[in-house]
């Protein structure tokens, strides 16, 4: 049986660290593309279109002196939390390390892990996730509490938001992209023995679906990481 180089503990946890083993491969994404680490000037674009984006919410908001006094308040011990986490993250590597050497042996010898690695990975992420309950109820209180201090408007104005809009299409340029697909859409049904009305109700579903897949890969996610940022809270201070 052909037996690979195993790689030192160090190295194989800086290529599967928890962030991408248990994220999935949104976290790769996050990469100079196919999980590469970024560049330097990557990370200065990324770096400058974050600090344009908080900066544009911030002023979008429109907060008088008292709500970003409350929001700061707010915002403060979520960071300091999330650094937390974080820290305590970077000091499980090795531990991660270790258990996915193991795996990686255990593939190497037979092609398939042993059961006692697969718990002790499996009980690693369970650990990672903490107590779901409780952060649950911690997302509620800070939802409850962003509520309180930002008026409806303000409201609607952080969940309609979206950064640098003015490098998007006008709404002459989406209404002119929507009337050419329903024509695309229009010529395919009729190619299928379906009408216009239909062709019309088939694209208004594939929006709807559009939308919720947005929302779900992180629309929401992304606004708030704008909300609770570190750029946010020296705005608000």
């Amino acid at each position: 049986m052909t037996q690979f180089p195993r790689l030192p503990l160090l190295a194989l946890a800086t290529l599967l660290g928890s962030a991408v083993l248990f994220a999935g491969p949104a976290a790769a994404r996050k990469g100079g593309g196919d999980g590469a680490e970024p560049t330097a000037a990557q990370k200065e674009v990324r770096s400058l279109k974050h600090q344009i984006s908080v900066t544009e919410l911030f002023f979008a908001l429109n907060l008088d002196a008292e709500q970003q006094a409350s929001l700061a308040d707010l915002i403060a011990p979520a960071i300091a939390e999330r650094e937390a986490k974080q820290a305590a993250r970077a000091a499980d590597a090795p531990r991660l390390a270790g258990l996915l050497d193991d795996y990686l042996a255990d593939v190497q010898g037979g092609g398939e892990p042993g059961a006692t690695t697969v718990a002790a990975l499996k009980a690693f992420r369970e650990e990672e996730r903490g107590d779901r309950d409780t952060k649950r109820d911690q997302r509620k209180e800070m939802k409850a509490s962003l509520q309180s201090i930002l008026t409806d408007d303000q409201q609607e104005t952080l969940r309609t938001f979206r950064p640098m809009v003015d490098l998007g299409p006008s709404e002459e340029e989406r209404a002119e992209r929507k009337e050419a697909r329903q024509d695309e859409l229009n010529e395919r049904a009729r190619s299928r023995g379906m009408d216009d009305e239909m062709a019309a109700e088939r694209m208004d579903r594939r929006a709807e679906r559009g939308r919720h897949l947005r929302e779900r890969r992180g629309g929401k996610r992304n606004v708030r990481g704008l909300l609770f940022s570190a750029e946010m809270l020296e705005l608000l201070r």
